[in-house]
Parts: structure tokens; sequence; C-alpha cells
């Protein structure tokens, strides 16, 4: 292989994990410093209790476990509080460890609050019997360092603290209260009729509520469950898309 190609090569490679990124979200940059180091290893024995605790089953994947590094809010600032890690509890989840606080969230209980959640969105747009699906979104922000908001805040996607009881009760007044923002992503068929997202009021679905809605064909929709689907670029195109962004934008 001559240079013109290698080089062609990994320009290539490097636009397709870039592109990977943008579709799957990369996770916090990681910060490899000593003090960073320090933070792991006071980190992993506080995941390791609050796993025993709360999952008795879990087991972390040390070797997963990193220092988050605020450099990319500030060149003057590289380590934060948190660490970011994994672990197995049937499937693999994620948790986050503030080493100064001790709060500790992880991913355990998102599909809690989409099956909550989403049961919400079907009853508001009487979606019972027509095909609606979808799943929400809810990030919120904490401090990068607790003794100072100098540096911001960083995003927790899709996490609860781990001793969290995610039953109905709980996910609806999470839904309804101002910490988290949720962004409702649905899918419906050809014969959904659109104007009723315009025609709603939206709000019982929570509080800092996003509703962001796709319409595609039948067809689509089918192949889109069969193992392997890769959309078809350029083709695989929604019918229609309503977002309350915009609708807020207009108003």
């Amino acid at each position: 292989m001559n240079k013109f190609l290698s080089h062609k090569m990994i320009l290539i490679m490097l636009a397709l994990c870039l592109y990977c990124c943008f579709l799957t979200g990369c996770p916090s940059p990681a910060d490899e410093s000593k003090e960073a180091e320090d933070h792991v290893e006071l980190a992993i024995p506080m995941a390791e209790e609050a796993l025993k605790r709360t999952y008795p089953f879990a087991t972390i994947v040390k070797k997963s476990f990193h220092g988050v590094s605020g450099i990319e809010i500030g060149p003057d600032h590289g380590l934060t509080d948190w660490v970011e890690g994994q672990y197995k509890n049937g499937g693999l989840e994620d948790i986050l460890i503030n080493v100064k606080t001790q709060e500790i969230y992880t991913t355990n209980d998102r599909f809690s609050v989409n099956h909550y959640a989403m049961k919400r969105a079907i009853e508001l747009y009487n979606a019972d019997s027509v095909y609606m699906d979808g799943s929400v979104e809810f990030p919120f922000e904490a401090p990068y360092c607790s003794d100072s908001d100098k540096y911001g805040n960083i995003l927790i996607s899709n996490m609860l603290p781990i001793d969290t009881v995610a039953n109905e009760d709980f996910v609806y007044e999470m839904l309804d209260n101002t910490e988290y923002h949720k962004t409702y992503h649905l899918l419906v068929n050809e014969d959904f009729d659109m104007n009723i997202f315009k025609e709603t009021d939206y709000s019982p679905l929570g509080n800092n509520v996003r509703v962001y809605v796709e319409q595609y064909s039948d067809e689509y929709l089918k192949r889109k469950d069969t193992p392997g689907f890769v959309p078809e670029q350029g083709t695989d195109l929604p019918i229609e898309i309503f977002d309350s962004d915009d609708v807020k934008k207009t108003a």
C-alpha cells in the first residue's frame, strides 16, 4: 500500500470513529493524571460497597474506571471530583462516583423510567390502539467540583442515585420536578394523526419536557425490527417530524 492510500485509510477510519461518537454518544473524556488515578483507587471500593448493598450479584469492571476530565471546560482545569466506570448486572451498566461527596449514580433504573414515562405518553396521546414506540432521556447537571462552581457542571444522562427505588410513584414525581430535563423520543407509524402533537398540551408529560416525534412508513418500521437492520441513507427518512422546541420558538 502506498503512502497516499495509507493516509487516506487513516482519514476514513477517523471519520468513522467520529460518526459513531455522534450516533451513540461518547463517554466523558478520561483524565489519565496521577491525581485521577488516586481518585479511581478511592472510587472502586465505594462502588463495590454500594453495589454489594444494592445489587448483590453485580460485579464491577475495574479496567473501565477512569477519572472524568474537565479539560474541555477550561485549559486550566483537568481533574474533577468524578470517576466513571461500568459494572455487570445482567447487562452492562454505567456508574458515576463523586469521590468527594460519595454520590453514586447508575443507569440501572433507566428502563423503569422509560416504561412509566412511555405509559404516560401513550395515555396522553390515546395511543393504546395505534403504533407508538419510543424512549425518554433524562439528563441533569451537577458541579464538576464540589468545592467550587467556577468550572460549571457535568451533564449526567439517564442515571439515578444508586439507592433509588424506581417505582411508578418515584418516576412520576421525577418527571414532574424541574431537576431533570426530559426528552421524549417518539416513533409513530404512517396512520398516526400527527396533528395530535400540535394540538395537545404536553405539560402532563412533566416539567422541562421536550417532545420529538418521527413518523415512518409501516414498511420501514417492519424492517427496523429485523436483526442486523441498517437504515438506507437518503431513503429511510421520516414522513414527518414534530419537535416541541420548534413550536416554542414560533410561539
